[in-house]
């Protein structure tokens, strides 16, 4: 059986018109009571970098 991980670093973009925009970044590691690994700690660097551009 396979299983599909859910992603632990959640970025979510709202429009705040006049081309405002608000983003909130969550991380979603429950398992391991949201703790940063190197890991974990390089997806939360790239959410960032994708939403610089």
């Amino acid at each position: 059986m396979t299983s599909i991980a859910e992603p632990r670093i959640l970025v979510d973009v709202a429009e705040r018109g006049r081309g405002a925009r608000v983003a909130t970044v969550t991380i979603n590691n429950a398992r391991k009571l949201n703790t940063f690994n190197s890991a974990l700690m390089d997806d939360f660097v790239a959410a960032f970098a994708g939403l610089a551009g």
